[in-house]
């Protein structure tokens, strides 16, 4: 199927006993080779069975849709039951090489997004380790390579992480998670037009990706494209882009419905901790753009006590600073936009345009500051 239009382009029909299912696929995937006159370098490596162990198999296909899938307010349960499917699988087969790379991946995800302590950190190197010694050409583990690098703790190295994506992508130009890593990157340093094109080239690759849709919604917003990102929002339910919709509801100016969005997810239970600095930390940026400082006071300290020390916490950083360049205390905003560009956000295009930082865009700390962040973000643009 051409996935970007729909259309059909080759069908057939087997029929087969159910005896193992590898040799299906294999059948399968030569027929299709053949009758599209496809041409495959690695035509063996593709074909390749990634276990014998059928079991193991099951459970790395449900730790894999566990780990895809859209979790909302639920998304740290899902990740810790995609980890007990992976360890399962590997339990298994020992030897099961893409089942430690999926291991890896989601211990880094605990260790970005939810829980900082070094022990998931740990983890993800002995499983991305023995990934790379079973098959050091495997796509997937340079995936959790890169993603294990891009950490607050190792200084977000964004041009290595880079590279180890782009090495996937070499790898296997079709998996999907490569581009969208690749793509997370990008936009982070202010590389919004190539972070677009590569979540885009993801979104041809697996239309149903959970990652792609709502971050091509977060450019936009970068962009200053209210309407097209409130589009792409609205055809998003999960919780914890909540955030994100309050903040494009904020800029159209629905001022009201701003606040409803995150009362509303705030009233949801299994709320991480990640979910709740983001959330407290938009609270603040509108409670300081319609002057009620106490609380935006408030919700900043919010933030910080659930946020504090994860990776993932540069974004709630630079919103506080947002909220108190709308407060008008200019040191306060710059300490925490500075720190949201050292801990792995320099987004030189957002930080130039945002209208929340209009108060302190004469600031000789902002203009100097950005002076700076300019010329990094050139630099990575040439370094492409």
């Amino acid at each position: 199927i051409e996935t970007g239009k729909g259309f059909n382009i080759w069908g057939s029909k087997f029929d087969s006993r159910l005896k193992n299912v590898f040799l299906i696929q294999d059948d399968i995937s030569k027929n299709i080779i053949q009758a599209l006159k496809i041409a495959i370098a690695k035509e063996d490596s593709i074909l390749k069975p990634p276990t014998q162990n059928l079991e193991a198999y099951d459970y790395y296909l449900r730790g894999h849709y566990y780990f895809r899938m859209n979790g909302g307010s639920n998304e740290k349960i899902l990740i810790d039951s995609s980890v007990a499917m992976f360890e399962k699988a590997i339990s298994l087969d020992p030897d099961f090489a893409l089942a430690y790379a999926e291991l890896a991946k989601t211990y880094v995800a605990i260790f970005f997004s939810f829980n900082s302590d070094p022990k998931w950190e740990a983890k993800a190197y002995i499983a991305l380790e023995k990934a790379l010694s079973l098959d050091p050409g495997m796509a997937d583990a340079y995936v959790a390579k890169g993603n294990l690098m891009w950490t607050l703790s190792n200084g977000f190295p964004h041009e290595k992480a880079i590279n180890e994506f782009k090495h996937a992508i070499a790898l296997n130009p079709n998996l999907a998670e490569a581009h969208e890593s690749l793509a997370a990157v990008y936009f982070h340093i202010g590389l919004l037009d190539e972070a677009l094109r590569e979540f885009r080239i993801a979104l041809t690759i697996d239309p149903a990706s959970r990652f792609s849709k709502p971050r091509v919604a977060r450019i936009h917003r970068y962009q200053q494209k209210y309407d097209s990102a409130w589009n792409e929002f609205s055809t998003i339910s999960q919780a914890v882009w909540a955030g994100e919709k309050a903040l494009v509801q904020w800029y159209l100016g629905q001022i009201n419905e701003a606040f409803k969005t995150l009362d509303q997810a705030s009233g949801l239970k299994n709320k991480s901790s990640t979910l709740q600095a983001d959330l407290a930390a938009t609270y603040a940026l509108l409670m300081a753009g319609v002057g009620r400082k106490k609380e935006a006071e408030e919700q900043i300290q919010i933030a910080i006590q659930f946020g504090h020390g994860v990776s993932h916490f540069h974004h709630a950083e630079y919103l506080i600073a947002s909220a108190y360049a709308l407060m008008g205390n200019s040191k306060a905003a710059m300490e925490w936009l500075k720190k949201a560009a050292e801990d792995g956000f320099p987004c030189y295009p957002l930080y130039n345009k945002d209208p929340n930082l209009k108060n302190i865009k004469n600031d000789p700390a902002f203009i100097s500051f950005m002076q700076k962040l300019k010329k990094q973000c050139e630099s990575y643009k040439s370094g492409l």
